[in-house]
């Protein structure tokens, strides 16, 4: 969240936003955690018709900060477990895998 705040802060304080962003980002909190990952949700207010702009221009730099710090991005991963059965060879097992 500390990303969060300091990446929304220092757009906001650029001469190309500091017009259209209205208001310091506001976390709101934790909004899910799940397999998937972790959502934050925050808001910036903008003036119209610049929300969007400023929400792509504030993700690209949301995830250059937290590539930066070293915060990987949820993930999905799986577990595979294989039981080897008599006269089975893991190359066996490998072969069914393939499409």
């Amino acid at each position: 969240m500390e990303i969060i705040l300091k990446v929304c802060h220092k757009m906001q304080n650029e001469a190309e936003w500091s017009d259209k962003i209205l208001e310091p980002a506001e976390i709101l909190g934790v909004d899910d955690i799940s397999h998937e990952g972790i959502v934050i949700r925050f808001l910036v207010k903008t003036i119209p018709s610049q929300q969007w702009a400023a929400a792509r221009t504030l993700r690209l730099r949301l995830k250059q900060a937290l590539d930066e710090a070293e915060i990987a991005l949820g993930v999905p991963q799986r577990s595979l477990w294989y039981n080897k059965h008599d006269n089975q060879t893991s190359e066996d097992f490998l072969n069914l895998l393939k499409p």
